[in-house]
């Protein structure tokens, strides 16, 4: 028999200490014998965050700070592990998972027995009511009380997801729900669903979407052809190839219009009907009209639009501060932007100011302060006052520099190029 800690996706803090002994020969965990060579982790009396996992050796305090726990007779500590995410929680009561063999049960802080060894899997839920997630060897799941009472037959097809008390359960191919105490909430008769997010749920019936509420009421009728869950009171949907955005009453707060819907920040996005782009705000009111055949993102204030094949730059007032003149140009990043006119390339400020003349056959983006640009079939490095740092020596750019300070450049022998990196005063650096 071994004796194993939990792993779950709970977080609970703590500031009670623990202790550590470890069996050489027999040692009685409560009325719960083990036999020699087992080991023991008694973590006291309150609650304990545990990485979990067959062998339960490691746990983090109140401060998150990582514990291992020391072989007090060799004066080995494990090694601090791996763990994706945060410390896991380990239940209030302290109940401990029991293996014989391929076999899981459950015995409390004394050893009494809570589930007898006989299920295939077992997973812990602190919850009022919903305690243990259990599965048979049928492959079938259920609940059982933190008494070992089982409170919800086994008759599940997947494992119970509990979100907000609320577990979403699969049967025979179609979902459904239970509430906080084991009971239906709705039938189980969706073809497909999610688990609750901010008190609300996504459905699907008949190859339509719509939502549901904890009390299992609907909040919108089943008519979208896509539904995401809420987030901070609002949930994207799609009805008629559009989107839109919808609180949680059902009423739309930005109709189903656009084919694209962007959020630059909290407030605004960047949005596309019928192949023009402008700017909503979260209340759906358009901040700049819909009349650009391209917008990129908004970086320091400014986007890159595009309409009739001329580029510039506008704000979020819709006010174009860089006048639609360039043939081509990129988005403005650490204030430089570069632009094209005439077959030429060169570099704005954010105030539509040329810093840079329009002399290049071909530029790049300036990365730590310098930018490749290409005159006369060579490529050099300028810095952002337009001067030669690096010679017109190369005859192709693979990597600007980086925050490694390296540029892969090449230099063509013959018919073939040979590629080597640079530092920032172009020495070769392979």
């Amino acid at each position: 028999m071994k004796l194993h800690f939990w792993k779950s996706a709970k977080y609970v803090p703590t500031n009670k200490f623990f202790t550590l002994s470890i069996t050489i020969l027999l040692l009685h965990y409560g009325n719960t014998v083990l036999a020699q060579g087992q080991r023991n982790y008694n973590y006291g009396n309150g609650d304990i965050m545990s990485t979990g996992g067959p062998k339960g050796q490691y746990s983090y305090d109140n401060k998150n700070d990582f514990k291992a726990p020391r072989d007090t007779k060799s004066g080995y500590t494990p090694p601090k592990p791996h763990v994706e995410g945060p410390p896991s929680y380990m239940y209030r009561e302290a109940y401990n998972l029991v293996q014989t063999g391929s076999q899981y049960g459950v015995v409390d802080r004394n050893g009494k027995e809570i589930i007898p060894s006989k299920y295939q899997h077992i997973h812990y839920y602190e919850d009022r009511y919903l305690y243990f997630k259990v599965q048979n060897f049928e492959n079938k799941w259920g609940f059982m009380d933190n008494t070992g009472k089982l409170v919800v037959p086994m008759q599940y097809d997947d494992e119970p997801l509990v979100d907000e008390g609320i577990a979403l359960i699969k049967q025979n191919g179609k979902f459904g729900y239970l509430n906080e105490v084991g009971q239906p909430l709705t039938p189980v008769i969706y073809d497909e669903a999610k688990s609750f997010d901010e008190g609300v749920a996504v459905v699907k019936q008949n190859n339509k979407y719509g939502y549901i509420d904890r009390d299992g009421k609907a909040i919108t009728p089943l008519i979208y052809d896509d539904a995401k869950s809420f987030d901070k009171g609002l949930a994207r949907v799609k009805q008629n190839n559009k989107l839109g955005y919808i609180n949680k009453t059902g009423d739309a707060v930005i109709p189903c219009l656009y084919e694209r819907i962007d959020w630059s920040n909290n407030d605004f996005a960047y949005v596309q009907s019928n192949k023009k782009s402008g700017v909503i705000n979260k209340s759906g009111v358009i901040v700049v009209p819909l009349v650009y055949d391209y917008m990129s993102g908004f970086c320091q204030g400014l986007a890159l639009v595009s309409k009739a094949g001329k580029f510039g730059f506008i704000t979020l007032a819709g006010v174009e501060t860089v006048p639609l003149t360039y043939d081509s140009a990129n988005n403005l990043c650490n204030g430089i932007a570069r632009v094209k006119k005439d077959g030429k390339w060169g570099y704005i400020d954010e105030h539509a100011k040329l810093i840079i003349p329009l002399l290049y056959d071909d530029a790049k983006d300036f990365l730590y302060e310098l930018a490749a640009v290409k005159m006369n079939g060579k490529w050099g490095f300028i810095n952002t006052k337009g001067e030669i740092k690096i010679p017109y020596q190369y005859d192709t750019v693979e990597k600007s520099f980086s925050y490694k300070e390296k540029a892969l450049v090449g230099i063509q022998i013959k018919k073939k190029v040979k590629l080597h990196y640079i530092n920032r005063w172009g020495k070769q650096v392979d």
